[in-house]
């Protein structure tokens, strides 16, 4: 990504993104996992660590000149944290090659007009969007339908993939109401987790 698309552009007023790396999992075969990386030596670092964050321009170069060297290896990521108003919604799985799940649909529909972008698999999507009041407590993932939900502690692999909407528009509504049914504070995994 050479820039932010017009959708995340309001992620650039935080001074919160990194670079990502792909590699082959180990645990998972025929995937990829996402590392967060330093700008200057590439090494793998800690996600938690704020002197490794740079504005969104910085990154943007730093992964395009990374990806010159070693295509579709390297990426820009956003940390969030509380001092963020954003949102995150991944949604692992939901293209079958035809058509989008209906867990999928219904997200998209229910955050119409927040940010949504492609994941790097293809097959998934992202959903960015703004919370103007409280965090109601919730799960962070929901392993059955393939859901994953933060508002903190977690760095996002952007992608900027057909992205649209704007992660500026507010979903406090929504976002309740998500949590509500599909990442309840009664799931097993509750804690928010950075990888």
């Amino acid at each position: 990504m050479q820039q932010l698309p017009p959708a995340l552009g309001a992620l650039a007023s935080y001074r919160q993104f990194m670079v990502y790396k792909l590699v082959p999992s180990a645990t998972r075969p025929g995937k990829t996992d996402k590392f967060p990386c330093s700008l200057t030596t590439g090494d793998v670092v800690s996600a938690h660590d704020s002197q490794h964050w740079v504005d969104a321009d910085t990154a943007c170069a730093e992964a395009t000149r990374r990806g010159a060297v070693e295509p579709g290896k390297w990426g820009v990521a956003f940390v969030l944290t509380d001092d963020d108003p954003f949102f995150f919604i991944d949604i692992d799985g939901a293209w079958d090659g035809s058509k989008w799940s209906p867990v999928a649909t219904d997200l998209c529909t229910r955050f119409a007009g927040a940010a949504i972008e492609v994941s790097q698999s293809g097959t998934g999507l992202h959903i960015i969007g703004t919370l103007t009041a409280s965090v109601p407590d919730h799960a962070c993932k929901n392993v059955p339908l393939g859901l994953e939900c933060y508002t903190e502690a977690r760095f996002i692999a952007l992608t900027g993939s057909n992205a649209t909407g704007s992660a500026t528009t507010a979903h406090d509504a929504a976002f309740n109401a998500t949590v509500a049914g599909y990442f309840p504070a009664s799931l097993p995994v509750i804690s928010q987790a950075w990888t």
